[in-house]
């Protein structure tokens, strides 16, 4: 089974589309453990991420391949911002809360 999607880090204007390849059975195990995640309370959700979520991540990502590629950040804002708009603001007001309120460590996070 195949699989695609992008993820963008605005700290640092990064973005990329990825490809992963693996079985079927894999990346359902996968998907549910994530689907599971989305409807528990912020307050579960912490320790499901540490006692489950990392654990399946983990073997899921022995059994698949996968490919990164780089892209322009404001290109691929530019073309995807009114399909994904909700998470692109977050994504922007994250970054302009670290830029404002702590940076001291938004220097050290864009160095990396």
């Amino acid at each position: 089974m195949r699989r695609w999607g992008y993820y963008t880090y605005s700290l640092r204007d990064e973005a990329c589309i990825y490809f992963e390849e693996g079985p079927w059975w894999v990346l359902l195990t996968e998907n549910i453990v994530l689907k599971i995640h989305d409807l528990l309370p912020d307050a579960i959700g912490k320790y499901y991420d540490s006692f489950v979520w990392s654990p399946v991540a983990g073997w899921s990502y022995k059994r698949t391949t996968a490919v990164h590629i780089k892209v322009d950040y404001e290109e691929m804002k530019s073309k995807l911002y009114d399909l994904d708009k909700e998470d692109w603001d977050l994504d922007i007001w994250f970054s302009d809360y670290m830029k404002r309120k702590l940076p001291h460590w938004y220097k050290k996070i864009t160095k990396v």
